[in-house]
């Protein structure tokens, strides 16, 4: 069987008035998300046309940057913000608010990833990975579990989580080109199998 072949179908060159993106994702309605230093950006899949959502202001901090990004839903979203976690959602009038800030982690959260829309998982360089639940009464995330990763400082760029399926979350952190890779039961909360010494220059979702 011949591999199918995948074309371009558009092409849009798209200008802003600030400088360009750090990370852009694609969102399950085809609009697309992106994140420029402080602030998440909004594009329209019709016409391209943009909305800052969300801007980081603090001038007493100047090395606050949104780290990371992902998507709950098509109108909630959830980013890192230094050692913080935010949830903001369409309110009205295509205004998005925070409506909720998880605090735990006591270093930088350098990756989230979400399962369906009520778990949200945190990696930080606190060296932990956790688990936030939804409650449904109150519809707000609370800290379901906390787990240290490892016995040394994460390299901040050679660390990832990656989910395997909804039980599984495959760990990797990197200790001057030696890496570890480790997977975790979500059900448990327990390391079920661990791969040490692995030689590698860069670890990333593509794998």
């Amino acid at each position: 069987m011949k591999p199918k072949m995948v074309n371009l179908v558009k092409e849009k060159i798209i200008k802003t008035d600030f400088m360009g993106f750090f990370d852009i994702k694609l969102l399950k309605n085809g609009n697309l998300l992106a994140k420029n230093d402080r602030k998440l950006i909004l594009f329209n899949k019709e016409n391209f046309n943009y909305e800052i959502i969300i801007e980081e202001e603090d001038e007493d901090n100047k090395d606050l940057a949104i780290v990371d990004f992902i998507s709950i839903n098509n109108n909630s979203f959830c980013y890192s913000i230094n050692n913080d976690l935010k949830i903001i959602q369409l309110i009205q009038n295509n205004e998005y608010k925070i409506i909720q800030i998880l605090k735990g982690h006591t270093n930088t959260i350098r990756k989230i990833l979400v399962i369906k829309d009520n778990i949200l998982i945190s990696c930080s360089m606190d060296k932990t990975i956790k688990i936030w639940e939804l409650d449904i009464i109150n519809n707000k995330y609370q800290l379901k579990s906390s787990t240290i990763m490892n016995d040394y400082e994460i390299d901040d760029d050679f660390n990832n989580i990656i989910l395997v399926n909804e039980k599984i979350l495959l760990y990797y952190s990197n200790n001057y080109g030696e890496g570890t890779i480790k997977f975790l039961n979500l059900n448990t909360n327990k390391i079920i199998n661990t791969i040490n010494d692995i030689k590698c220059e860069t670890f990333d979702d593509s794998i």
